[in-house]
């Protein structure tokens, strides 16, 4: 029987869980339009750990055949997505091998759809600036809002995020190598989230920076992180 993660998330969560809690590494880019649309575009790969992950923390998934299971459910995220008024949406997932699933995701929507993005535009309309909030408190209502089985997962982790407890990064590292194997740490240590802002009726080249993932886990007070146009 096919096992499936991401079905279970709803509204806009879909991609953040998989990002966050598996290390993937990502690109996400926003797109602005002078009348105020939004455009975004997601893309993620979930390898061997991910699977590893899955498995641990559900024990109902067949681990004799790595093909059983379903890392990206996209029917459950186009549904999802278009439930929170996102506009234009596409989900869609190619397997590269046995271990390595691509998911990208592509949406519209005003600028009002997640509160923790906020974009600065300038009289013409063009965006000048994207402010990007993260906190334990956004995060933690996020995993408050689902359902067991992903609450369960958060749990699994361990994060500061989560605990509230600090922790130094280095023996939060050897913590996930401990409970779920080196391969499994290092997704964690080398998962980078790479946020792109660019006006959509301009040629210039987005502007961009990057988050290393374990950066989110270990958050402990609120973060805002600026890409200037």
């Amino acid at each position: 029987m096919k096992k499936t993660l991401l079905k279970y998330l709803p509204l806009g969560f879909a991609a953040f869980a998989a990002v966050t809690f598996t290390g993937c590494p990502v690109t996400f880019t926003v797109s602005a339009s002078p009348d105020s649309t939004l455009y975004y575009n997601f893309n993620t790969t979930a390898g061997k750990s991910t699977n590893e992950l899955i498995s641990a923390f559900d024990n109902s998934i067949d681990k004799s055949n790595s093909d059983s299971t379903v890392i990206f459910d996209t029917v459950e995220i186009e549904r999802a997505l278009l439930k929170m008024g996102l506009k234009n949406v596409s989900a869609l997932t190619q397997k590269i091998d046995k271990n390595n699933q691509k998911l990208s995701i592509s949406a519209s929507s005003s600028e009002n759809k997640f509160n923790f993005i906020k974009i600065i535009r300038n009289e013409r309309g063009e965006a000048t600036q994207m402010q990007l909030t993260l906190s334990p408190a956004i995060l933690q209502d996020l995993i408050t809002n689902q359902n067991n089985i992903i609450q369960k997962y958060a749990d699994l982790l361990m994060a500061p995020c989560f605990t509230n407890e600090a922790i130094e990064k280095d023996e939060y590292i050897e913590l996930l190598a401990s409970l779920y194997g080196n391969d499994v740490a290092k997704e964690f240590t080398d998962g980078q989230i790479e946020i792109k802002l660019k006006n959509s009726d301009r040629k210039k080249i987005p502007q961009s920076f990057s988050i290393p993932i374990i950066d989110i886990l270990l958050l402990t007070e609120e973060k805002t992180l600026i890409i200037n146009y």
